[in-house]
């Protein structure tokens, strides 16, 4: 890890575990180890390093699952099948990781809640890259209904912001709720989308297109 990844990954965890506002710079120094020119050598304030530490801790979430659906090895419909299977992986390792370094994710929650309500830039950032997601959801559905892998008599805009806030209401429930079951939720409500817009006969297997969809996203998060 060179200086500059010390410092962002320094920020990180301080910003996860005090908020945004509670760290000064004076804290990252004196936790990274490091002289208030090594500092400022790579960072020119405090708000450039949040938007570095966002650039590795979430904006790369987003680019991720934009490449889910963007690449062209699987079909549209093996994509929206394992929508669910691929976010309860990703959720699981994230979690992990966080619980190596001894952070709770609610409080990573809220240093994103935090970032978007001080900055107006980090707010566009993110509603782009929502923006952008919706889209290819949308896309996505449009290609499937085209080649006939879905059914036909539903809006695709609608179902990409249906499918978005399931994604975010499962997250949310997650959070606050330490005794909710995420792994059965996911899969149940993956079950329900799948029923909303699969076509009439479906011959998919979930569980071959997952591990063959796992592996190409493996090579697409690398």
């Amino acid at each position: 890890m060179n200086t500059q990844e010390r410092i962002v990954f320094t920020a990180y965890k301080l910003f996860v575990k005090r908020g945004y506002s509670a760290v000064s710079i004076n804290d990252i120094i004196k936790e990274a180890c490091i002289s208030k020119g090594g500092f400022y050598h790579h960072f020119t304030s405090k708000e450039g390093l949040l938007e570095a530490v966002l650039e590795v801790y979430l904006y790369q979430y987003y680019e991720q699952l934009i490449s889910y659906f963007t690449t062209e090895e699987f079909s549209p419909a093996a994509k929206l099948k394992n929508i669910f299977n691929y976010l309860l992986e990703f959720d699981e390792k994230f979690r992990e990781e966080m619980a190596d370094e001894e952070l709770e994710e609610t409080n990573y929650a809220l240093l994103v809640m935090e970032a978007v309500k001080l900055f107006l830039s980090i707010r566009e950032k993110v509603s782009g890259y929502e923006q952008r997601i919706l889209k290819v959801v949308a896309d996505t559905l449009r290609i499937g209904q085209t080649t006939g892998e879905l059914r036909k008599n539903f809006d695709c805009e609608g179902m990409a912001i249906a499918l978005l806030s399931m994604v975010n209401g499962l997250y949310d429930m997650s959070l606050f709720d330490s005794e909710f079951d995420t792994d059965n939720a996911h899969r149940k409500v993956q079950d329900i989308f799948w029923n909303m817009i699969k076509p009439e006969s479906s011959v998919i297997s979930t569980d071959s297109d997952y591990s063959n969809l796992k592996s190409a996203n493996e090579r697409i998060g690398k």
